[in-house]
């Protein structure tokens, strides 16, 4: 089994390596802020998975290296070279089910433990935000980049959780709609390059940013509400 973490930029329309060498400062601090935060949060939620399967009794990914933040393990040459071109990545963990303990949900939790990282970076990245606005303490580049943080880890926890194959919440859904598991391989691959694609190119995608936007600015006014309980 394979565990896909997925990452996209917003701005596909131009290739995202212009953001390089436009020679605008701007879109430099862009650019380096967009790619770290993809690598770093990828190589987490990969790491997730690798290091729940181990917990559970699969070393499958542990003896192939991820039980690390290697992006060059995690991601491979590949998906790093689709990041620095357009802003796209992707990360992969194999792991054997048969081998897992608690076999019943073994699954479910190996399959949940990718985006659960992404979703402990949106909690963070974002109560830190908050944290430096409500002391004055914050600086522009700082809270934009902490914004970032949790606006692209809020993006790639909706995005892994959609029932698509081979992405983290397919194999969590199948768990629980037994038909899910019945699809042929080659008709399964098929749906989720479509679905990918769909999400990439067509306005499908702005669902999943606009609900990362909200979940971003929900979180940090509601830790404002909640701070002003004791204010």
């Amino acid at each position: 089994m394979l565990l896909m973490g997925w990452g996209r930029h917003n701005f596909m329309g131009d290739l995202f390596i212009f953001k390089l060498i436009s020679g605008q400062p701007g879109d430099l601090w862009s650019y380096c802020s967009h790619v770290g935060i993809v690598m770093f949060s990828i190589c987490l939620h990969e790491y997730g998975h690798a290091a729940m399967a181990f917990k559970l009794g699969d070393d499958t990914a542990a003896r192939e290296g991820h039980l690390s933040l290697n992006p060059l393990i995690q991601m491979k040459s590949g998906a790093l070279f689709f990041l620095f071109i357009v802003g796209l990545a992707w990360g992969m963990v194999p792991v054997d089910p048969s081998v897992l303990r608690r076999h019943k949900y073994g699954e479910v939790l190996v399959a949940s433990a990718g985006p659960a990282m992404n979703l402990i970076l949106f909690l963070v990245s974002g109560i830190a935000v908050t944290i430096l606005t409500l002391t004055g303490i914050e600086t522009e580049y700082v809270t934009k980049l902490l914004w970032q943080v949790s606006w692209l880890n809020a993006a790639l926890f909706l995005l892994n959780m959609l029932p698509i194959p081979n992405l983290d919440g397919w194999h969590i859904y199948e768990h629980w709609v037994p038909s899910m598991r019945g699809i042929d391989p080659a008709m399964a691959s098929q749906i989720a390059f479509y679905a990918i694609l769909a999400i990439l190119v067509t306005p499908l995608g702005d669902f999943i940013w606009s609900g990362a936007s909200g979940m971003v600015v929900g979180l940090v006014n509601g830790c404002v509400q909640f701070s002003g309980l004791f204010g």
